[in-house]
């Protein structure tokens, strides 16, 4: 009995890793652009085991750092970004969202905030997309 049960589980736990298009321990990383013509980029990332602290980006400025996923394959990062004319706090990295996954391709996911909004490069198109708008209410 105790033999099918852990079958059961492997077909399931690998089921949804190959769903889920990540594997365990896969290398990634997140980077995130200052794209502002002249303004500060402050932001804080955290997942939740890893707090990264703020960080204070000038224009061109990139902020990166690397990571594996973890064994069960549901590692996320995310980030609350801010600047004089807004803010906004979302996913940045998480193993269980396809369209983040595709757009960042095999191992590098990156991010650029703008004066319209936040950008995720598209590795397949080679072109950022428009993801979020800021919320201008603190």
């Amino acid at each position: 009995m105790r033999y099918k049960a852990l079958k059961v589980f492997q077909f399931y736990y690998v089921f949804t890793i190959i769903a889920s298009n990540a594997f365990p321990f896969e290398k990634m990383h997140v980077d995130i652009v200052n794209g502002f013509q002249g303004n500060l980029l402050q932001i804080h990332c955290q997942s939740k085991d890893d707090d990264l602290g703020d960080q204070e980006l000038v224009p061109g400025q990139v902020y990166g750092w690397g990571f594996r996923i973890n064994f069960l394959a549901t590692t996320l990062y995310y980030c609350t970004f801010w600047w004089k004319n807004g803010h906004h706090e979302n996913d940045v990295f998480w193993s269980e969202q396809k369209h983040l996954r595709g757009c960042c391709g095999s191992a590098n996911c990156v991010w650029k905030a703008s004066e319209d909004g936040i950008y995720l490069y598209n590795d397949g198109t080679k072109t950022f997309e428009f993801m979020y708008a800021w919320d201008k209410s603190y």
